[in-house]
């Protein structure tokens, strides 16, 4: 034998990119839910057979909190623009009542 390969550079190089490979897969899952408002984050079944699937399991559990974490604060904001929406119509109204489906009231006080 005149030349002997060592497959060990070549196996760490392998698992770095699928390592690589898996995040971004795990992260393309997370941006389609988000981008078509689904609650459920979803791999194509040609990842079925993935060599590495419990570190995509897990990077995908990572990107679910993440996405949960990112509704709540959208939802959140939502939240807060809608208020802002009837604080500035209460002020605009001068001090009258808002209308019966606003959730808040306005209601003048005289001072004492």
């Amino acid at each position: 034998m005149l030349l002997r390969l060592d497959s060990t550079t070549v196996s760490a190089n392998l698992a770095v990119i699928v390592s690589q490979l898996s995040a971004a897969f795990a992260l393309e899952a997370r941006l389609t839910a988000e981008s078509i408002g689904s609650d459920k984050l979803t791999l194509p079944r040609s990842l079925d057979a993935w060599p590495d699937r419990a570190t995509l399991a897990g990077l995908l559990a990572a990107q679910e909190r993440l996405r949960q974490s990112r509704a709540e604060a959208q939802a959140g904001l939502a939240a807060l623009a809608r208020c802002m929406a009837i604080m500035l119509r209460a002020q605009a109204s001068g001090p009258r009542y808002l209308k019966d489906t606003d959730s808040i009231r306005f209601r003048p006080r005289r001072l004492a």
